[in-house]
C-alpha cells in the first residue's frame, strides 16, 4: 500500500514516514546526541516533502526550515504541558517541544553542511 497524505490539525502527516522521524528523534534526544544532519532529520524532511509531493532538495530544506523555525518560539504553557506529560509517563513520551527544537536545529545544520 502506498503512503497517502493524511491531513491533521495544523500539519500534514504521511503514514509511516512521520513515525520514523519521531522514533529516530526520540532515540537521538534520549541518547543526548546533539542536533545534526542525519537519519532523524532526513526522515523529518522526507515526510514533509512527500506530503507536499516535493523532493528533498536544498531549496526544499530551506523552505521547510523557514516554515518550522517560525513555530520554534513555543508558548511556555506548551513547554510546561510536555514537561508534565514526561513526568506522568515517566519519560516514555517524546517531549514535542524538545523534539521540534532539536529537528529545527538539525535541519539548519544540514543546510549549512550542504552549502
Amino acid at each position: 500500500m502506498q503512503d497517502r497524505p493524511e491531513r491533521g490539525v495544523g500539519r500534514v502527516r504521511v503514514a509511516g514516514v512521520r513515525d520514523d522521524a519521531a522514533v529516530l528523534t526520540a532515540a537521538a534526544v534520549a541518547q543526548g546526541l546533539p542536533p545534526g544532519a542525519g537519519d532523524a532529520v532526513s526522515a523529518f524532511v522526507s515526510a514533509h516533502a512527500r506530503a507536499r509531493r516535493e523532493s528533498d532538495t536544498p531549496a526544499f530544506r530551506a523552505y521547510l526550515h523557514d516554515l518550522v523555525s517560525r513555530s520554534s518560539g513555543f508558548d511556555p504553557r506548551l513547554e510546561r504541558y510536555w514537561s508534565l506529560v514526561g513526568t506522568v509517563t515517566g519519560g516514555r513520551v517524546l517531549n514535542m517541544t524538545v523534539a521540534h527544537k532539536w529537528l529545527t536545529e538539525g535541519l539548519s545544520l544540514s543546510i549549512a553542511d550542504a552549502a
